[in-house]
């Protein structure tokens, strides 16, 4: 006679298999993809990840610096769905000019903030990195509200974001930044989802 599969086991083996099955995590680079857009309405997407031998850290690197004109890096910036962005941290690769880099973030996949603006109005938030935040989390400095940015609660939900990044100074300005994501604690719903998947068996009982 043939054994049935329980349910909950087969829940479990696909929640181990998903577990092992861990891609690199999720890295963009200028110096290995391209300039990165200077549209602020058509910026380079950069869809983050949980996944990896570290999973939800997900790395951007750049170079900012005016040579005759300004360099400006737009990108749409994207949370998957079960996951809050908790972190934004200034790798040890970043340098700055002049008074520090900035670095603007807005609600949406764009960036409605023209560069001559003379507000943050339209930015969620946004702050001047130094190459003393390095090893650091800004994403509480930007969450302040400031010169006309609204401020935002951390940690950041699911959805896309605009990201502006930009130097003033002559010259040329690596940066690297870590976006880290950690998954939403749903317990209740997990309970939920065990409950009904132990009751499969009871019902199937009933009905033969």
């Amino acid at each position: 006679m043939r054994q049935r599969r329980s349910p909950l086991r087969a829940f479990i083996v696909c929640s181990i298999c998903a577990q092992a099955v861990a891609a690199q995590a999720v890295s963009l680079d200028e110096a290995v993809v391209g300039d990165f857009s200077n549209n602020r309405f058509a910026p380079t997407a950069f869809p983050l990840d949980f996944s990896g031998p570290t999973p939800g850290h997900n790395v951007l690197s750049g170079t900012l610096g005016a040579t005759g004109t300004v360099d400006r890096d737009y990108l749409r910036v994207v949370v998957p769905e079960g996951f809050f962005w908790t972190e934004l941290r200034v790798g040890n690769q970043t340098t700055t000019g002049g008074t520090g880099s900035f670095i603007g973030l807005a609600a949406g996949g764009v960036v409605p903030v023209a560069p001559e603006a003379a507000s943050a109005a339209g930015l969620i938030g946004w702050w001047l990195y130094r190459t003393a935040d390095r090893g650091t989390d800004i994403l509480d400095n930007m969450a302040v509200a400031a010169s006309g940015s609204s401020g935002f609660a951390r940690p950041l939900p699911a959805g896309e974001y605009g990201l502006w990044l930009q130097e003033l100074a002559p010259g040329s300005y690596p940066y690297r930044f870590n976006f880290i994501l950690s998954p939403v604690s749903e317990p209740s719903a997990m309970l939920l989802l065990l409950s009904g998947l132990l009751a499969l068996p009871r019902l199937a009982r009933r009905r033969s």
